[in-house]
């Protein structure tokens, strides 16, 4: 079982690395079978990485207007008249958007169809940006990234462990906390709720997360989780929607930790190490 989980970074000549201490449990020995396979079959470089560090609500917003230009010439379903001035974005646009990401992909997916390699890129980074966008909403600084394609080795989530899904009241999160990655296309009923994004649900659209894979979110500073179930069940019954919250996969909602950052760096040199340093590799203890 993984005890420690050891980012890699080199910059010219110089070489540093973070190390997170991870919690022993039954999650986590489960993820730890995950990477120690993939590390095995020679799968160890980052890949898929975000990082909401350094972005600004303008940039990522003319980031999305040059992808859904180059979207439209490839499928006519995207069809948004995308605000020009960042500040007229709201929840409504993004979930939108994130609908015909969702459903074009995720039919691509199913029908095993070939598209140019452009326009495979451009799903890939709207997906991106529209999750950086939503981050800058709230000022939430993370990163993410995976060591393979995250599907290839992935282990199914079971009834039982779910429970790491759950809190109580209130959970405050330490400075530098590592999560298990969603990896996942679409939004679970937690993200559904959070965005007033009924149009999903109506269509059948939420994504619980089933598959533990070598995703993983990296959030820099404290940070505190609600549990919203009460919340949430309202919004359900409020719209007439007849999801079970009994059900182990509806029932819990909330994203769970895998360690914390155990190397004692500041804010800023974290910062510095994803952001200016080639971040090359991941190793394991």
């Amino acid at each position: 079982m993984i005890k420690e989980y050891v980012c890699l970074f080199k910059k010219e000549n110089k070489k540093d690395q973070l190390k997170f201490k991870i919690y022993q449990n039954e999650l986590t020995e489960i993820w730890s079978s995950v990477i120690k396979e993939n590390i095995s079959k020679g799968y160890n470089t980052p890949k898929g990485f975000i990082s909401t560090i350094k972005s600004t609500r303008e940039t990522v917003n003319n980031q999305i207007l040059d992808l859904i230009k180059d979207l439209k010439k490839y499928d006519t379903r995207f069809n948004l008249e995308w605000p020009e001035d960042y500040k007229q974005v709201t929840n409504s646009y993004l979930n939108n958007l994130h609908k015909q990401f969702h459903f074009i992909e995720e039919e691509i997916k199913a029908n095993n169809i070939k598209i140019d390699t452009e326009f495979s890129n451009a799903l890939h980074l709207v997906n991106i940006r529209i999750h950086e966008l939503e981050h800058t909403f709230v000022n939430q600084k993370q990163l993410s990234w995976y060591i393979n394609d995250g599907y290839s080795t992935s282990i199914p989530i079971t009834d039982n462990l779910r429970k790491f899904w759950r809190i109580r009241f209130v959970k405050y999160y330490r400075p530098g906390t590592l999560f298990l990655g969603y990896h996942t296309i679409g939004k679970t009923l937690f993200d559904c709720y959070e965005t007033n994004d009924i149009e999903l649900v109506e269509k059948e659209g939420i994504r619980q997360q089933e598959l533990i894979s070598s995703e993983v979110i990296f959030i820099p500073n404290s940070w505190s989780q609600y549990d919203n179930t009460r919340k949430i069940k309202k919004w359900l019954k409020q719209n007439n929607f007849s999801i079970d919250m009994n059900n182990p996969k509806y029932r819990y909602n909330h994203t769970p930790e895998l360690g914390y950052l155990k190397t004692d760096l500041s804010k800023d040199k974290v910062a510095e190490l994803f952001t200016e340093w080639d971040f090359y590799s991941v190793d394991i203890n």
